[in-house]
């Protein structure tokens, strides 16, 4: 078997990618336990799937430059998910704030 390094570099980014993900889906989930649930954490703990499965995407896939790109708009679509689910979540404690006064 011919090892080349880009087949480790690849794999090895796809495995601290995906433990990263998991990591954020952990935290979100125990975000959701102590805080209750809203659509906000539910669009946030989405888009923090799509990091596993970009670091899946690189990890379990032979080397390419297609899973690169699939990896890349993965992380972008994860972070336009993440600001349009920050936007729904200052909107929801704005209207909160509004109830108090």
């Amino acid at each position: 078997m011919d090892l080349k390094l880009y087949y480790l570099i690849q794999d090895v980014a796809g495995i601290f990618i995906g433990i990263y993900g998991i990591k954020l889906v952990i935290l979100g989930f125990l975000h959701i336990v102590k805080k209750g649930f809203n659509i906000s954490k539910l669009l946030f703990l989405l888009a923090d799937f799509l990091i596993i499965l970009a670091g899946a995407a690189l990890a379990f896939n032979e080397w390419g430059i297609k899973w690169w790109i699939v990896c890349i708009l993965l992380i972008l679509l994860n972070r336009i998910i993440n600001s349009f689910a920050y936007r729904i979540k200052t909107k929801i404690m704005a209207g909160k704030q509004s109830l108090v006064k």
